[in-house]
């Protein structure tokens, strides 16, 4: 299972027994994924979970059983006779980052589970140029919700360290007013973040 999102799939085993999988989640708004396999009749085969680089401390239930030794960046393989059985996947959604460099340096950008995150003007009281450093190293963002026209898929207020919130949105939500915005971010303490993406980039240049 390479794909989480809401939705209904269907596969077939090699013998011919076909197999549903349905997922219920708000992801990737939200960090838990439940996952019903339901095969046509009891059939033993191995299912994979894609396992993000960045979700450092992932948590797997089947029917309320934990799965121990969850790995990031790996597929972690259920093998079990399946005969209409839950998955439950929780992933870690804690802050990452990316530290920029050349034309970034000094900066970095942030990201929640799989979401860029964006300062757009239109979320904010403050003009781009007078962004303040956020703060790693403070209290975790607040997802909070946006009562005015076209609201993001995520908004959260972040604290910064000269005491003002200011707003992050995820990136493909950004500029949908028409506001400018930006995703690389003046940031104390990112070095301190998990930086998966990083890492997977200097892997794939090696």
């Amino acid at each position: 299972l390479h794909w989480y999102g809401p939705g209904v799939m269907a596969a077939m085993l090699p013998d011919g027994t076909a197999v549903t999988l349905e997922q219920t989640t708000a992801y990737p708004r939200e960090d838990r994924v439940t996952l019903a396999v339901a095969p046509a009749q009891p059939a033993e085969f191995t299912l994979q979970l894609r396992i993000p680089r960045w979700s450092a401390q992932t948590r797997v239930a089947v029917n309320g059983e934990v799965i121990p030794q969850v790995e990031p960046g790996t597929y972690l393989p259920l093998t079990r006779v399946w005969r209409g059985d839950t998955v439950e996947i929780d992933l870690d959604f804690s802050l990452h980052a990316w530290t920029g460099a050349r034309e970034c340096a000094g900066l970095a950008s942030l990201y929640r589970g799989p979401l860029l995150l964006t300062y757009d003007r239109r979320f904010n009281d403050m003009d781009p140029d007078d962004v303040p450093a956020l703060d790693a190293r403070g209290p975790a963002p607040r997802v909070v919700a946006w009562p005015g026209r076209i609201p993001p898929i995520l908004l959260l207020e972040c604290p910064a360290v000269d005491g003002r919130t200011v707003r992050l949105c995820d990136f493909g939500s950004a500029g949908e007013g028409g506001t400018p915005y930006r995703s690389w971010l003046s940031v104390q303490g990112s070095e301190t973040l998990p930086q998966p993406y990083a890492t997977c980039l200097e892997e794939r240049t090696v």
